[in-house]
Formats: structure tokens, sequence, C-alpha cells
């Protein structure tokens, strides 16, 4: 739980005042293996932090809870980050100017899946592609990168995962909310800046008011890309998919995919098909 420990895993500002410089309190206590850290700050902002680790798969979860434990409101709370870690990643020199494309194999690579867009491409990343001579899913030390849903729906334009992967080593980030989230990754020449959270939050919070924002998983690993997607869907299936949990189907549903243009004998054979898998 040491990563737990070391740092906040969230930013705001508060009537325009970075976190950091605020002052405040801090409790934490450990049950059913999640660490819960309380911070108190001024006007009866508490901000709870209920974080686990799993163990098998180094992986991290936290969430966040705000709630006013004042009588009068809180202040604006505004830039609210449920997840701002800065983490270290290999050494990469800045990108000079060259009329050379960086190497591939030595990239800092963005693995951010499209999300659906009715388009033929739809949750899927070409890594390696260049659009306008830029390699748009690289990133290079002092530069920035920002994403974000579309619509109101979480998986619009883009999917709320991302891969950062350098030399064999990475780490994988999900944005867990239903609906317009946001998120930036930074990189300097040794570390790597991930924060996302709900986009354009300005609000206040009346008296005893409380509310939960996005939810954040983050998985560190070493091994190629495929190695890491094969880890991270043992996490979801293990952890997070409802298949085979208390009450719900061991197996998921059996598609068939049938439309007025086919041929009877193809219906027949589906029909034949979904009468012997019951």
């Amino acid at each position: 739980m040491k990563f737990l420990k070391t740092q906040p895993r969230f930013s705001f500002k508060l009537d325009g005042v970075p976190m950091q410089q605020l002052p405040y309190t801090v409790k934490e206590w450990v049950c059913d293996e999640k660490l819960t850290t309380e911070y108190i700050f001024r006007n009866g902002l508490k901000i709870t932090n209920i974080a686990k680790k799993y163990e098998k798969y180094d992986a991290y979860e936290w969430v966040n809870y705000i709630e006013n434990i004042s009588d009068e409101n809180t202040g604006i709370l505004t830039e609210l980050y449920d997840c701002d870690v800065t983490l270290p990643i290999a050494h990469e020199e800045p990108k000079g100017r060259t009329a050379y494309q960086p190497s591939v194999a030595e990239a800092t690579k963005i693995y951010s899946p499209s999300g659906s867009t009715w388009e033929k491409k739809e949750f899927f990343c070409d890594v390696d592609e260049i659009i306008k001579d830029e390699r748009i899913h690289h990133i290079y030390p002092y530069k920035t990168k920002s994403y974000s849903a579309s619509g109101g729906r979480s998986s619009e334009k883009k999917a709320p995962f991302f891969n950062i992967h350098k030399n064999g080593d990475g780490y994988l980030f999900a944005i867990g909310w239903t609906g317009q989230w946001q998120a930036q990754i930074e990189r300097t020449t040794d570390t790597v800046r991930f924060v996302s959270g709900l986009e354009d939050t300005e609000f206040y919070l009346k008296p005893h008011e409380r509310l939960r924002t996005s939810s954040t998983v983050l998985m560190p690993y070493a091994g190629d890309f495929i190695t890491s997607q094969n880890k991270w869907r043992r996490l979801v299936k293990e952890h997070f998919s409802h298949i085979g949990a208390p009450g719900r189907d061991q197996y998921g549903p059996l598609c068939a995919n049938v439309w007025g243009g086919m041929k009877t004998s193809a219906v027949l054979e589906r029909i034949e098909k979904i009468k012997e898998e019951n």
C-alpha cells in the first residue's frame, strides 16, 4: 500500500487556490483491505479517498467522495482531477529539430483506443499512426496530450482507457465514469503525469451535501504491450466483470445475427445452433 500512502492521488482548486497551498488535516485507516484517507479543508469541505490494492496484479483503485460537513456553503471547486499522479518512466531526451521521425522502437507510446463514432475503426488504436507528419500517439518530453469523451457519453469519441508504454514498462489507466470525462498526459525526461476527472467542474456544496466523482484504476506493469493487455484483462475478469458473480450468469449470452437479406438456409443454421446451445 506504499504508493497509496505517499501522496494524495487527486487535486483541485478551491476559490482559485490550488489544493497544495491550502491548509488541511489528514486522517487515515485501513479496513477490509481498503485504505480510507480523510482530508478536511476550510469551510467544512471534506474529501474522502477510498483506495485499495489488487496485490496479484500490482494494481490500484480509488474513488473520491466530496462532502460539506459545515452549516455554510463551501468555496467554489474547479479543476477537480480525481486522478493526479506523477510516476517514473524510462529516460528520454526532448525531441530536437530534425527532418527525420524519432525511433519508433524507443518512443513513449500511448495506446488510447477510439470510442464509438459510427466509423470503421471503433475501439481501435494504431499506435504508430502518422497524421500531418506527426505520430499522434507518441509523446515526447515536455509535451502534453489531452483527451475527452463527447456527447456526455463515456465511450463516444474516446474510450476511457490508456496504456502508456516505454521500453518494456508502462502504466495502464482506466477512468470509471458514465458521462463526460477529460484526461491529460504530460511527459518529462524521466516522469509521466496522468490527470483525469469530470470535464468543466465548477461547483460548490451546500451544507451537508455529499457526492462522488469518477474512479480510477492504475496498473503498473513490466513487459510488452500484449503482456500488459492480457494482465489487464485478467484483472478486469477477476475483480470487475459481473459474469459469474453471485446472482449472475456464468457465461455471456449467445449472440446470433440474422437479417432480412440472408438466405433461408443460413437463418435455419443459426436457429439450429441456438437450439443446440440451449
